[in-house]
């Protein structure tokens, strides 16, 4: 005999009702999984003075929460005069060598003063990444005579990183490169979300379904 749930179907529908808000999950944590914000090294690798493109870093992540939320650089402008450019960011997998790209976003208008410091967030970024990937900045649309580049931080207080490589894009693509013990940590504060789960209320709806379609073959 067929399953029949019509005669049930509203008092199922009124558990699985009740199941569901019962599941429903908290609201998630957001947590830092990189920073080493902390040390000011005083080093920045100017774009133009490394003639690259991009330049990046690989970051070793911390904690459980890997649906990354927001990622912040920071830059510093040698030029005395204040101007305006867009950044760019890739994240890429990285195991050894470069992987797939994971995701990118952009930051329109960024202002900077002379001879000043910049922190760019890139916010809403949604994207699930590994223990460990690789980050590369870039920067176009420069309005003013500036010349930035990226500042290199102390080693991370939440992550790991090595702190004698750099990645960098000369416009062939991009290669690790090898530099002074203790100036390869790009400034990086990254923070992420827990990667959301399948809800355990569809799982209680399911099964409140399966119990009635056996109580009513018992029925019959």
């Amino acid at each position: 005999m067929r399953c029949r749930f019509r005669a049930s179907l509203t008092r199922v529908l009124s558990v699985a009702a009740l199941a569901c808000t019962m599941a429903a999950p908290l609201p998630a944590q957001l947590s830092t999984v990189y920073d080493n914000s902390s040390f000011d090294t005083f080093i920045t690798y100017a774009f133009s003075a490394v003639n690259a493109t991009r330049i990046g870093d690989v970051a070793q992540l911390e904690g459980m929460n890997r649906l990354l939320s927001n990622l912040s650089i920071q830059l510093y402008n040698f030029s005395g005069s204040s101007g305006f450019f867009d950044a760019q960011l890739e994240l890429y997998n990285y195991d050894g060598s470069i992987g797939p790209l994971i995701g990118n976003a952009s930051v329109s208008g960024v202002g900077i003063n002379g001879n000043g410091t910049q922190t760019v967030t890139f916010t809403d970024l949604d994207l699930v990444v590994p223990d460990q990937f690789a980050f590369v900045i870039g920067i176009s649309s420069i309005v003013g005579a500036i010349d930035v580049g990226l500042n290199i931080f102390g080693p991370p207080t939440i992550g790991s990183s090595d702190d004698a490589h750099l990645l960098v894009d000369y416009g062939s693509g991009i290669q690790d490169g090898t530099t002074a013990q203790g100036e390869g940590n790009l400034y990086m504060v990254a923070n992420a979300l827990p990667v959301s789960e399948p809800s355990t209320a569809l799982l209680i709806v399911f099964g409140l379904a399966s119990l009635t379609c056996a109580a009513q073959r018992r029925a019959a």
